[in-house]
């Protein structure tokens, strides 16, 4: 199952975008983008899929999906409820990565690189990155920019806490196919007349 290739609607004066979506169902499509995305689920609880690794998500969780991570967001079934989420996203190949070369900001982009795999911040972080994200929506142009240095050293003060949501490179996820999703498809093909449980998946 081969991603697909999405394109984030950042404006052209922006160099991180803060987007808030409140919806019926996350995007349902397997995809990847440029842009890092860290994610604040507001509202919803289900299954996060990154590359070939499946994580459960719930209310108030935040996640860092590095570049070109395949990932998919799937919410269980909230009976006519919404999905609200926060995603703040940033780009390393435009002006972004010439202010962090800078050497008193060197050691964020250190962080960024070390984490390209992407995490989920740990339960006893959430609260003090979610009040960074609070601070970054609100705030507007210079702020913005500065506010969002400042989650990135929040984010990097816990950096010994993380776990990667993937053991997948960009360029290994390449070279395999997405093997694990593969076979797991072919399964389903080979036996989709069967009654195939989640177990047997």
């Amino acid at each position: 199952m081969k991603p697909i290739q999405y394109n984030v609607p950042v404006p052209k004066d922006r160099t991180v975008f803060v987007q808030e979506d409140i919806l019926d169902k996350f995007y349902p499509y397997m995809h990847r983008h440029v842009e890092y995305q860290i994610i604040w689920i507001v509202e919803g609880f289900g299954q996060l899929l990154v590359d070939d690794n499946l994580h459960n998500f719930q209310k108030g969780d935040i996640f860092l999906v590095g570049s070109n991570q395949a990932h998919v967001f799937k919410n269980e079934d909230t009976s006519g409820g919404v999905v609200q989420s926060i995603s703040v996203f940033f780009n390393l190949e435009g002006a972004l990565v010439n202010m962090l070369n800078l050497p008193e900001l060197h050691v964020l982009l250190e962080f960024i690189s070390n984490n390209c795999r992407g995490f989920r911040v740990p339960e006893q972080h959430l609260s003090q990155i979610r009040r960074r994200i609070e601070i970054l929506k609100k705030s507007d142009r210079m702020d913005q920019l500065v506010n969002f240095f400042y989650l990135l050293k929040s984010l990097n003060m816990v950096s010994s806490d993380l776990t990667p949501l993937s053991g997948v490179s960009h360029a290994d996820h390449e070279v395999m196919g997405g093997f694990k999703i593969n076979t797991l498809c072919r399964y389903i093909e080979d036996n989709f007349k069967e009654n195939i449980s989640l177990c047997d998946v």
